[in-house]
């Protein structure tokens, strides 16, 4: 017990000074919230642009190349291959499209990937949904229903019914 006295006299000396102010000064102390920390962060990166002297113009003409030849249905695609297909560095590929396209990088391709199911799923109607899936770049069945839900409002069941029964009336018409 005497040993836990010493090891902590040495460890918090405020605790046993005879003086009840050091221990006032220390609770009362006015400390920063992480909060205003964070704001702080986000102050100081705001007015710095990663993509200063990169030229933007050749940067959108990559991610139409990128988007044509349809490399977003790779599924072991990383950031750091794309940022390199963009001719940029991670950070700047993930603040290109932050700024310019408000997306994430994971948001982006998932966005590419469901258009793609859409199509599939009308021209290829008697494929299985997770065949469909795996064929557009998603790795499993349940960030393929994560991504369809969040981009259609529907799940890849009723993403499916929807679009069968729309394209059946249009060949109607």
């Amino acid at each position: 017990m005497l040993c836990y006295i010493v090891i902590l006299e040495r460890a918090c000396p405020f605790l046993f000074s005879k003086s009840k102010s050091t221990i006032i000064n220390i609770v009362s102390e006015p400390k920063e919230s992480p909060i205003s920390e964070e704001i702080q962060e986000e102050t100081k990166f705001q007015g710095r642009n990663l993509l200063e002297g990169i030229d933007l113009e050749n940067v959108e003409i990559k991610l139409n190349q990128f988007i044509t030849s349809k490399r977003f249905k790779d599924e072991e695609l990383r950031l750091p291959d794309f940022a390199a297909d963009l001719g940029l560095s991670t950070h700047q590929a993930s603040y290109y499209l932050n700024k310019y396209l408000s997306k994430r990088y994971n948001d982006f391709l998932n966005f590419y990937r469901i258009n793609e199911v859409k199509i599939m799923m009308k021209n290829k109607s008697n494929f299985n949904l997770l065949n469909i899936a795996l064929e557009c770049g998603f790795n499993s069945s349940s960030s393929f229903h994560r991504a369809c839900i969040r981009f259609t409002g529907k799940s890849p069941r009723d993403l499916r019914n929807y679009i069968q029964l729309n394209s059946s009336k249009d060949i109607n018409s």
